[in-house]
């Protein structure tokens, strides 16, 4: 079997909305960075962006059985993320994410960020370019 390229694909994973879970979405995360070349710093930067993102989509719904969703899309030197929570539901009232010290973690350590809400729920987007080669 011939290895996959991410710069070639989506790669998705999907794990069950648990805590105790979110540590694979780091790893697929981080693994799909270094494949790009990004450096360590920028590394680490994705793995904190991934599980703020988790978290704070976590926090905010309202289905116990729900699936959390990661898409990883790959173009030159940027790894394009986005976190979305399914099924999916409206948000639990509460604090404003934008509000958030999870968003101001993520668009502090991302170079571009954007939440999505719809009356489906919440998509958290980012990206992080890496250096020129």
């Amino acid at each position: 079997m011939a290895a996959v390229d991410p710069r070639d694909a989506v790669i998705r994973v999907a794990v069950p909305a648990r805590p105790d879970t979110l540590h694979l979405l780091r790893s697929v995360t981080a693994s799909v960075g270094a494949r790009l070349s990004l450096a360590l710093d920028d590394l680490e930067d994705l793995r904190i962006a991934v599980d703020e993102a988790a978290t704070l989509l976590l926090t905010r719904s309202r289905d116990a059985d729900r699936t959390l969703h990661l898409d990883l899309t790959c173009a030159d030197r940027t790894l394009r993320v986005r976190v979305r929570v399914e099924p999916g539901t409206p948000d639990a009232p509460g604090e404003d994410p934008l509000a958030s010290w999870p968003w101001r973690v993520i668009t502090g350590i991302t170079d571009e960020a954007s939440i999505d809400r719809s009356p489906a729920g919440t998509t958290i987007s980012f990206t992080k370019t890496g250096p020129d080669r």
